[in-house]
């Protein structure tokens, strides 16, 4: 089964499903169409090194698998199972990738780095310490990122505190993030989580 699982990616060229497993630290590889206890097609061990796996994105394309786990970006092939070993590293800013999202129209990576709260974007196919081709700067806590290749936007999900959640959207023509949504929540006396809207 899935043990804590924190995030999923969808590839819908090969019509399947990524989930990461935080308990495991494995990341669990279904069909898109699973349902119930339908056992996962294959397992990645070995990607986390620091017990808190984050984000990934599939590229169908290139067969390729960015998975971030608050250390540098690690590329691994889409199809593995068993252990991961990785194609190339990805070093960015203070080495704290929390997301990634891809382009593979224009063959960009975006990085989120919620320690030096900016998004930086490299070429595919970085290796090593590459030098970003620009830097959005000014996103506090941003922990997850999105594509929207239709409206040409940058989806950013921000926590600055963990007691607040921002959707910013970032639309490159103008060059700023607008707020779309935004989710405060306070701990009750009993320890449960309340949403204010």
């Amino acid at each position: 089964g899935l043990n804590m699982p924190n995030n999923v990616a969808v590839d819908r060229v090969n019509n399947e499903l990524f989930v990461m497993c935080k308990g495991d630290d494995t990341i669990k590889v279904f069909s898109r169409t699973a349902n119930g206890a339908d056992p996962p097609l294959r397992t990645i061990d070995g990607v986390n090194s620091t017990g808190d796996i984050v984000g990934m994105v599939v590229d169908p394309v290139n067969n390729e698998l960015f998975v971030a786990n608050n250390t540098p970006v690690i590329v691994i092939a889409r199809d593995l199972d068993g252990t991961a070993s990785a194609l190339r590293p990805i070093a960015t800013g203070s080495d704290k990738a929390r997301g990634v999202a891809l382009d593979t129209t224009n063959n960009e990576l975006f990085v989120a780095d919620n320690t030096t709260s900016e998004i930086y974007v490299y070429e595919r196919t970085a290796d090593g310490i590459p030098t970003p081709l620009r830097t959005i700067t000014g996103v506090n806590g941003v922990q997850g990122l999105a594509l929207d290749l239709v409206n040409n936007e940058l989806i950013a999900g921000t926590t600055n505190d963990y007691f607040s959640v921002a959707l910013l959207i970032y639309t490159p023509i103008n060059r700023q993030f607008r707020i779309c949504i935004v989710f405060f929540w306070r701990m009750k006396v009993t320890g449960n989580l309340a949403i204010f809207l």
